[in-house]
């Protein structure tokens, strides 16, 4: 897997990972507290973790698909 496929695809699932855990915190902040306010940190930390995690497997995934 060239290091442009990686970056891409970390890119790709951290993007997603940002927009949705920052709407799941307004939407919390809004229902539970009364308060709609991102929580830019929580989303930012969760989507380095998950697109690191993600665009890991999916590098194994693929270097298992090829040697076999």
């Amino acid at each position: 897997m060239k290091p442009i496929e990686l970056i891409k695809d970390f890119f790709l699932v951290f993007v997603i990972t940002f927009v949705v855990v920052s709407l799941v915190t307004y939407l919390y902040g809004l229902l539970v507290h009364s308060s709609g306010t991102f929580d830019w940190a929580t989303s930012f930390r969760l989507a380095i973790v998950l697109g690191i995690v993600f665009s890991w497997l999916h590098y194994r995934e693929r270097k298992k698909k090829i040697t076999e």
